[in-house]
């Protein structure tokens, strides 16, 4: 019996440090994880649930906006935020298309990103933006606009409204830190996060949707997640639930259809992905009853771009983060205020990133049409742009004058006495070493490309310049014998002409490639463009 007693004692011991080592997997039966039991007991009532949107007559199309931190924004209870935004114009006044909805693409002509430059047949630099709202809202009154679309054509079109159901997926973005640039495979290395919020109801059809309290999913939200204060207000929400407890529950999550059309890498041990539901109503200040779903991501991420580098090393390039909808074409994301105040705020850091400077942004949409679509079926996109400019003095300094000084010193030797035959070439042939030395500096800091860019045009044109005082030489050392006086006549034409003519045409590189592409060129050289 003592025996058997002593056993059970070990037996208890063994068992004890396992028992406690796994305890803590135990769930907590906190408001969040009850939630979670409460949507599966109630899933019968919440099986149909799906995005909210709604049909209303409109011309289907948004107008591109910039941030302006002199502006107050003033909301209805007297609060004033410093900063709001306001309508993005080119240089002549002229705005932007946005965005269009995808169920309005195939019947209108007009493009995301296409340019307003005439509305009602007076120029649109004449309108300030709240007179363009005015004539945008008032859908009774005809409105004919005229735009200029990606092909340079001027088109006039009369604006029709069309109902046509659309589901709205609001984008906020940050970038919290820009990593770094690859010249040679053009990717860019980022920690960003961004957060795709949409309204979402039980999925059973109401006479009135600004009135959720017979919506089961608003009820459960409200009455799981959310606690009234004693100052009758409302504690803010803090469940946040990973992809599996989503999964689990049999909900959707508005991040899961939207992706990045040119992400090429996503770090698994730096992001993270989560949703939650958000409450709005009466008692935080809403004339609306509502439930959100937010679906947040937070992490470190590499973006493909397509690089033009012919104007390299004035270049200017753009990064671009290209949000689409995958799956639903009612769908149109629209980005959120907070969008161009953090786009701005990062314009405004003193250094975001080595070797860039970066200047502007834009947000732009774009409808997509894959294979197997109908011919008036497309899908949403939302693309942010960073607009960044090379920083080219590097290049400058560091190779651009050391080798029109290498040039000068080749074209030296016109000075030199041209019986000095040997001491001629010995100079134009280190020289011409010395240029080829800098064409492997350059092929290390740029991929091999199918075209030519602006250095490639300046070595190739030094290389030129490099070899002329060779034959130069020769032929001056063989006149200096048979005809002295042609020889002189060449030669001092040859010292002026040479240098001077080789830094001219480095200019007319410079200039002539600007004019071809003026938007790809650094701010400081668009005035060669004029």
């Amino acid at each position: 019996m003592v025996k058997n007693f002593n056993k059970l004692i070990m037996l208890l011991l063994f068992i004890y440090p396992f028992s406690s080592l796994y305890s803590h997997e135990r769930i907590a039966n906190s408001s969040c994880n009850i939630f979670i039991d409460k949507i599966i007991e109630n899933y019968d009532q919440l099986k149909n649930h799906y995005y909210l949107g709604s049909e209303d007559e409109l011309y289907g199309f948004t107008i591109e906006n910039t941030w302006d931190p002199n502006l107050i924004n003033t909301y209805d209870d007297g609060k004033k935020t410093i900063g709001n935004k306001k309508f993005k114009r080119d240089e002549e006044g002229n705005i932007f298309f946005l965005n269009v909805y995808p169920n309005y693409a195939s019947k209108v002509n007009f493009k995301p990103g296409d340019k307003i430059i005439e509305i009602n047949k007076l120029k649109t630099k004449n309108y300030n933006d709240d007179k363009i709202n005015e004539i945008f809202d008032n859908k009774k009154k005809k409105v004919e606009i005229t735009f200029i679309n990606s092909q340079g054509q001027k088109i006039t079109e009369t604006l029709n409204t069309f109902s046509e159901y659309t589901i709205s997926k609001y984008l906020d973005f940050k970038i919290n830190n820009f990593n770094s640039i690859d010249n040679r495979t053009f990717e860019t290395d980022f920690l960003i996060e961004y957060v795709i919020q949409a309204e979402m109801y039980d999925g059973v059809k109401k006479g009135d949707y600004s009135d959720m309290d017979n919506d089961q999913l608003f009820k459960l939200v409200k009455e799981n997640l959310y606690e009234i204060k004693d100052d009758g207000k409302r504690t803010e929400g803090s469940c946040e639930y990973t992809d599996a407890e989503v999964n689990q529950m049999q909900l959707f999550s508005p991040g899961w259809d939207i992706k990045l059309l040119n992400l090429s890498y996503k770090s698994k041990d730096t992001s993270e992905t989560n949703t939650s539901l958000l409450i709005y109503d009466e008692i935080n200040g809403n004339k609306f009853e509502s439930v959100d779903v937010k679906s947040t991501f937070k992490g470190q991420v590499k973006i493909k771009n397509d690089f033009d580098l012919r104007n390299f090393p004035f270049d200017k390039q753009k990064v671009v983060f290209s949000f689409y909808e995958t799956s639903d074409p009612d769908v149109v994301i629209e980005p959120l205020l907070s969008v161009y105040s953090n786009l701005d705020m990062l314009m405004n850091k003193d250094k975001l990133i080595n070797g860039w400077n970066f200047v502007d942004y834009r947000l732009v949409g774009k409808n997509y049409q894959e294979q197997g679509f109908y011919d008036d079926k497309f899908v949403n996109g939302l693309n942010i742009i960073l607009e960044i400019e090379r920083e080219s003095s590097y290049y400058v300094y560091k190779i651009i004058l050391p080798i029109i000084l290498i040039l000068m010193v080749c074209w030296s030797v016109i000075w030199i006495t041209p019986r000095e035959l040997e001491s001629r070439l010995t100079v134009t042939i280190v020289c011409l070493l010395s240029l080829i030395a800098y064409n492997f500096v350059i092929d290390s800091e740029i991929p091999k490309l199918e075209y030519l860019t602006i250095m490639d045009w300046i070595i190739f044109t030094s290389y030129i310049f490099a070899t002329i005082p060779n034959f130069l030489c020769i032929i001056s050392h063989k006149l200096y014998t048979t005809n002295r006086k042609l020889c002189f006549e060449i030669e001092n034409k040859a010292k002026y002409f040479g240098p001077a003519s080789y830094i001219i045409i480095v200019l007319l590189i410079i200039s002539y490639n600007v004019n071809m592409d003026p938007e790809s060129s650094v701010q400081a050289l668009k005035v060669l463009a004029k």
